[in-house]
């Protein structure tokens, strides 16, 4: 356990270090600095000011032991007072159960996210009132809501409605069944500027309201269905179930659409299922991929899912969103061509730096001591006063080719007149001891067969031999002629002997 003990506390740390630089520039002080990285660590920490809220998603909440030191490793390592560090164990739910309210003394702040201001409550509730996986995709809405009529469907606290506001939204409606969320979106709303008919929040069950929408002929340019996974409010007449209904959703929501508007469906239910075949006559568009927030677990279980619909491919065109992904590919490359340039500016300063301390170094008097003078002395001395100095320094190219040519000509001449005979006088007369009709034989009996193909330049197949049904002397093929005999007739066996 100290172990990995250790390495919660050094990725924790990391995170946290390369987010705040990252994002607090941005006027964002909320981010995940920790997402179910370890087994023995099965928590999620979030950063919300000057608060850290650690989330228990273990089979059982963690003893006092881990407890403990889960939150004095966040402690230490995030910087801020133990007590700031909040503890909440989120308890896995069986169907058809909702998360209930904590007893827990509410521990409610501010927080800043792009330059909008959020209320979270980091006890009461299960969720804080700000959903941080959904940050890349409300700054998507704050920059396609200009000039659009936007619905924001289940808006819970808000945060939606509050971008789409920031943006330049024409109207903003804020749909939800809590009385409670609606107060919090208000709330929202107003601490960021925004108040009065244009953004209403209305606390309505939302199938009642788009009946009532369709009813009046209101049409939306957006329309933002972010539900829950499941809901048995005691408000409604009727349990919610995402997988299940879904699509009878996005037809009541097609009714109070523009032709040119768009969808936006969002769910963290890790089984759900997008079947495309269920909502026919709308182009639907996944674009998770462009929208994963930092500090999250690429395709981790539970994470938030997204995906556009409209009437036509024109309205999802992700040029918004792929701006953005091109901006950050932009800023990412642009970062690596810096840290480049900085490591070459280095190296070439270093380069310089020696090479004028060298350049100095020899300049000095230090440098240049008796010894090395007396032997330059010396050898312009032995140049003035040898045959080298009476050649001319610059002569015609053609004689100095010549020259050379006729040097290495000269030379070649000499290697060749020069024989192994001159060393080893009898090596000549090996001739006499090799035996013409023995090797006269051997090359006659290939003679007419023609050589295997080959299939690669350096390979080679020796001929196979034709078989002979008669018996060849031990050693036959080994044979090498002696050097003290003078007639081959004399070997204990010859080419007669063979053929009997």
């Amino acid at each position: 356990m100290d172990y990995e003990a250790k390495d919660f506390g050094k990725i924790l740390k990391k995170n946290a270090q390369a987010l705040r630089h990252e994002l607090l520039t941005q006027g964002t002080d909320c981010m995940r600095v920790y997402d179910r990285n370890l087994q023995a660590f099965p928590v999620t920490v979030d950063l919300y000011g000057k608060y850290a809220r650690v989330t228990d998603y273990g089979e059982e909440a963690m003893d006092e032991e881990t407890k403990e030191k889960a939150l004095d490793i966040c402690s230490r390592m995030l910087y801020m007072d133990k007590a700031n560090v909040i503890y909440s164990y989120r308890a896995k739910r069986e169907k058809g159960e909702q998360h209930e309210k904590s007893d827990s003394k509410p521990v409610i702040t501010e927080v800043s996210e792009n330059g909008l201001r959020f209320t979270v409550d980091l006890a009461s509730y299960t969720d804080t009132g700000l959903f941080l996986d959904h940050a890349i995709t409300r700054q998507m809405i704050r920059e396609r809501s200009n000039g659009c009529d936007v619905l924001n469907l289940f808006s819970y606290t808000g945060s939606f409605s509050v971008y789409a506001a920031a943006g330049g939204a024409k109207s903003v409606t804020s749909v939800d069944l809590s009385s409670t969320y609606t107060k919090w979106a208000e709330k929202n709303l107003r601490n960021n500027g925004y108040s009065g008919s244009l953004y209403s929040c209305v606390c309505m069950d939302a199938l009642k309201f788009l009946e009532k929408a369709e009813k009046g002929h209101k049409k939306y340019d957006m329309v933002i269905f972010d539900p829950p996974s499941f809901s048995n409010s005691r408000k409604m007449e009727y349990d919610f179930d995402v997988s299940r209904d879904w699509s009878s959703w996005i037809k009541k929501i097609v009714t109070v659409l523009r032709p040119e508007g768009f969808i936006l469906f969002s769910t963290n239910l890790g089984t759900f299922i997008m079947d495309k075949r269920r909502v026919r006559g709308l182009t639907v568009k996944e674009i998770t991929g462009y929208l994963q927030a930092p500090g999250f677990t690429k395709h981790s279980r539970g994470a938030v899912r997204s995906w556009l619909m409209a009437f036509d491919d024109d309205s999802l065109s992700l040029d918004w969103s792929e701006d953005v992904k091109t901006d950050r590919k932009k800023e990412q490359s642009g970062r690596k061509r810096e840290n480049k340039n900085y490591s070459r500016e280095r190296k070439e300063r270093s380069y310089r730096d020696r090479n004028q301390d060298n350049r100095t170094r020899r300049d000095s008097s230090s440098y240049k001591s008796d010894r090395s003078e007396r032997y330059r002395d010396d050898r312009q001395d032995r140049y003035k006063y040898s045959e080298y100095s009476d050649r001319r320094y610059r002569e015609d190219r053609s004689e100095r080719y010549e020259r050379t040519d006729r040097r290495y000509r000269d030379d070649r001449e000499e290697r060749s007149s020069y024989n192994r005979t001159d060393r080893n006088p009898r090596y000549s007369e090996r001739d006499r001891y090799s035996r013409p009709e023995y090797s006269e034989k051997r090359q006659s009996r290939f003679s007419d067969r023609k050589p295997e193909k080959t299939y690669g330049k350096n390979e080679y197949k020796r001929p196979a031999q034709k078989p002979s049904g008669r018996e060849k002397p031990y050693g036959y093929d080994s044979f090498r002629p002696a050097r003290s005999r003078n007639d081959s007739s004399e070997f204990f066996w010859n080419d007669e002997d063979l053929d009997n």
